[in-house]
This record gives C-alpha cells, structure tokens and sequence, in this order.
C-alpha cells in the first residue's frame, strides 16, 4: 500500500496518494513498535498529501504528531525530527504564521547542516524554506545568503 502510494505522490496524484497513506498509517499504528519509523514517514508523506491540496491545519495536526512520534522514537537531534519541524515549518509559512514557522525551520537546517554537512545536497531543501522565510518577514539580505548559499551546494554537486 505504501510503494504504491509514494509512487502516487511522486505521480503528484495526491488525491490517489491520500486514502492509500491514511490506509498504511492506520495498519502501522496497530503494528508493534518495531513499526513506528515507518509510521512516522508514512504520516509525514500523508501530511504532505494534505499540504498540497492546500488543507494546511490537516497538514499541521498531522506534522504535530509526527513531531512527537519522532521525538520519542529518535530523539531531538535526529535528521527525520528535521526533515519534520522543516515540513510543519513551512506549512506554518504557508499560514502566514511566521514566528511559529522561524524558530523551527531554524532548528531543522541546524540540525541537517550538523547531520548532513554544510555542502550536502540534502540541506538545500532546509536553506530554500528559511530563506523563503526570511523573504517573507522582509529579511531580504538574510535571504538572499541562503538562495545564494543553496545554488552553490547544487552547482558544487553537479546539480
């Protein structure tokens, strides 16, 4: 259920991707703990289903509770609790809630660049939201050092 769901989402078939996440999400609550990770990314693409047909406050329960998920199994540090607080980050962004949205996309592109490095690809992703933040808020120079920095990583990656 849950390949064919992600092939979904990568699809962008949101809509076909949401029942067959939610179906996946509930089968891995009732699975025993050694499933838990699994149900942390499967409601974090669920959650992204609904952040992209635009039902935001749907998107904001379910980060919260991936949040709290992934807390516990993984720990405050770890790169999935980042991708998470980068995910409900924007989606704060996306409800103009920008001073909930700074302190946790703060945190998470911490956290990747500690996790990944400074000129990985995978803190691209971190760099494109807080700037796109800080863009938002009238923080254009601040801004433009993150889009800046981010294009770099790509280049320096081939990308």
């Amino acid at each position: 259920i849950n390949n064919l769901a992600t092939l979904y989402y990568e699809q962008l078939r949101y809509k076909d991707a949401e029942p067959l996440f939610t179906r996946a999400a509930d089968i891995l609550r009732k699975a025993p703990d050694d499933y838990k990770p699994q149900l942390a990314k499967t409601m974090n693409n669920l959650a992204g289903c609904y952040s992209h047909q635009n039902r935001l406050k749907d998107a904001e329960h379910m980060l919260d509770e991936v949040m709290d998920l992934d807390n516990r199994l993984l720990g405050a540090e770890h790169p999935d609790v980042a991708a998470t607080m980068n995910n409900l980050g924007y989606v704060y962004v996306m409800q103009q809630r920008y001073t909930k949205a700074q302190p946790l996309l703060q945190k998470a592109m911490q956290i990747a660049e500690r996790s990944y490095g400074p000129n990985s690809v995978d803190l691209v992703s971190y760099l494109d939201n807080y700037s796109y933040l800080l863009a938002q808020t009238a923080h254009q120079t601040e801004s433009k050092k993150l889009k800046v920095r981010a294009n770099k990583i790509l280049e320096m990656n081939g990308l």
